[in-house]
């Protein structure tokens, strides 16, 4: 069974891009990963989210980055750019696997039902 949890870096920046990550786990070790202290980044000290990295790489089964530009920021609205960019990373990451993320854990950009409701109507059932 695979887990994926999907979020950003880099919302709202002044100057600069924003990153939307997906990664999945075999869900065997999601517990194991609570164990060592992976939970919310915003939480965590910088000290121990860079302890963490080099973890969650080994561990992860997949990870996929999507950079979504300055330019594309100031052109749209960044909850419609978070929900577009989710949907494409759950679509790579699918194919890459050859199978369905079973779980998703996302972010919620603005509307929670709008969130699920488009990520859904692009084929994600789980």
């Amino acid at each position: 069974m695979f887990i994926a949890g999907i979020d950003e870096a880099g919302r709202g920046p002044v100057i600069g891009d924003m990153f939307i990550a997906l990664v999945v786990i075999e869900r065997n070790i999601e517990g194991y990963l609570y164990e060592i202290g992976v939970k919310d980044s915003k939480t965590l000290s910088p000290a121990k989210r860079a302890e963490l990295f080099p973890k969650i790489l080994k561990l992860s089964k997949l990870i996929v980055v999507e950079r979504c530009s300055p330019e594309l920021i100031d052109r749209e609205n960044l909850n419609q750019i978070f929900i577009r960019a989710a949907s494409k990373l759950i679509s790579i990451a699918e194919k890459r696997l050859k199978r369905n993320i079973d779980i998703l854990y996302i972010d919620v950009a603005g509307s929670r039902n709008k969130t699920i409701q488009y990520i859904k109507a692009r084929g994600f059932g789980g």
